[in-house]
C-alpha cells in the first residue's frame, strides 16, 4: 500500500515507511533531509529551535533532532545553551574558500593579461634558441599551448597555494580560518573509501559526508560566482533597470541549462592547416 495510505491512518507509521525507504535509497532521503534542514537558517538570525525547524521543513521533531545531532557532530550546526540552533563554522569556512576561489580567478586574470601584454606566445614561437631545439611547428603549438593553458596553470597553482597556506597562516595569527573546498573533501571521502573498504558505502557516515560534499560544494560555487558577478556588472558599468533584466536571463538559464553553470562549452573544432 501507498505511504499516503498509511499517513492517512498512522502518521507515525508514514515516518517509519519513510525512514524504511531511505534505507532502501542507500541513504539519499537523508541527504535530503538535512539539506532541507540547512536551507531553513537561509533567513535565521537568531537561531531556531527544534520548532521553528518543524514549521519550516514539514518534519517529524524525532527526525529533525536526530539530523541536527548528525549536523552538529560535523560542525554544520552549532546548539546554543538555550537549545536553539545556529550555522556552525563549516558553513561560513565554505563561504570562505569561495573567496578564495575568486581570488584565485583575479590572479589568472592578471597572468594572462601579462602574458598578452608582453607577446610571450610570439617570444616562444620565435624565439631563436627555442626554434632551434623544438622546431618551428612545435615552437608554434608550443606557444598556443601557453597561449590557451596560462589562465588554468595560474587559477590552480594560486589556489593550492591559497588552500595549504591560508590555515597555518592564519593559525600563527591566532585566527579562526579553514578552508573547506568540495575537491579537498571529495579527495578525503574516497581516500577513506579505499582504506575502509566498499561497506563504507553502506554506513550512514559516509552519505552524510556526501550531504556535506553538496552543501560545500554549492557555497564555494555560489559565493565565488557572486563576486565575481558583482565585479563584472561595476566593470561594464551596468545600470540597475539592466541588472534586473540580466538576473531575469540568470535564472531563466539555471531553470533550463543548470549544466552549463558546471560544464565548459563544447570548442568547435578547428581543421589543422594541410
Amino acid at each position: 500500500m501507498s505511504i499516503a495510505y498509511h499517513a492517512a491512518r498512522d502518521p507515525f507509521r508514514k515516518q517509519a515507511l519513510m525512514d524504511k525507504e531511505q534505507a532502501e535509497a542507500g541513504g539519499v532521503a537523508a541527504v535530503n533531509r538535512a539539506l532541507a534542514i540547512l536551507q531553513a537558517f537561509e533567513n535565521s538570525v537568531d537561531g531556531m529551535t527544534l520548532t521553528d525547524l518543524m514549521n519550516t521543513t514539514g518534519l517529524y521533531h524525532s527526525t529533525i533532532l536526530r539530523l541536527c545531532e548528525s549536523l552538529e557532530n560535523f560542525r554544520y550546526l552549532k546548539r546554543l545553551p538555550d537549545g536553539r540552533y545556529m550555522l556552525g563554522p563549516t558553513p561560513f569556512y565554505a563561504l570562505f574558500t569561495g573567496v578564495l576561489l575568486f581570488v584565485s580567478s583575479l590572479v589568472a586574470g592578471w597572468f594572462e593579461n601579462w602574458f598578452v601584454w608582453h607577446r610571450l606566445d610570439s617570444a616562444i614561437a620565435w624565439n631563436p634558441k627555442i626554434v632551434a631545439r623544438l622546431g618551428a611547428a612545435r615552437a608554434r603549438r608550443w606557444s598556443v599551448y601557453w597561449r590557451q593553458n596560462i589562465t588554468g596553470f595560474a587559477s590552480n597553482i594560486s589556489l593550492g597555494l591559497m588552500l595549504g597556506l591560508v590555515p597555518p597562516v592564519a593559525a600563527f595569527f591566532a585566527l579562526p580560518l579553514d578552508v573547506r573546498h568540495v575537491t579537498l573533501a571529495s579527495g578525503q571521502l574516497a581516500a577513506a573509501v579505499g582504506a575502509l573498504g566498499l561497506g563504507t558505502l553502506l554506513s550512514a557516515a559516509f552519505w552524510w559526508c556526501v550531504a556535506g560534499i553538496a552543501v560545500t560544494g554549492l557555497f564555494n560555487l555560489a559565493f565565488s560566482f557572486f563576486l565575481a558577478f558583482r565585479v563584472a556588472l561595476r566593470s561594464r558599468g551596468i545600470r540597475l533597470a539592466d541588472e534586473s533584466r540580466i538576473r531575469s536571463a540568470f535564472r531563466r538559464r539555471l531553470w533550463q541549462q543548470p549544466l552549463s553553470f558546471l560544464l565548459p562549452p563544447r570548442q568547435p573544432a578547428i581543421a589543422s592547416p594541410a
